[in-house]
């Protein structure tokens, strides 16, 4: 899947930057379910 390649290579990595519990949870309940990425 393009899209996950490119969260995983891309998103992601800017994201774990700055991510907090709360950046974590957002994730998990929006955009994670959706693609089938978890944060942990």
């Amino acid at each position: 899947m393009q899209v996950q390649k490119v969260l995983v290579d891309s998103v992601l990595p800017a994201l774990a930057k700055k991510v907090t519990p709360e950046t974590i949870t957002t994730w998990n309940n929006t955009i994670g379910k959706v693609i089938g990425i978890e944060a942990k």
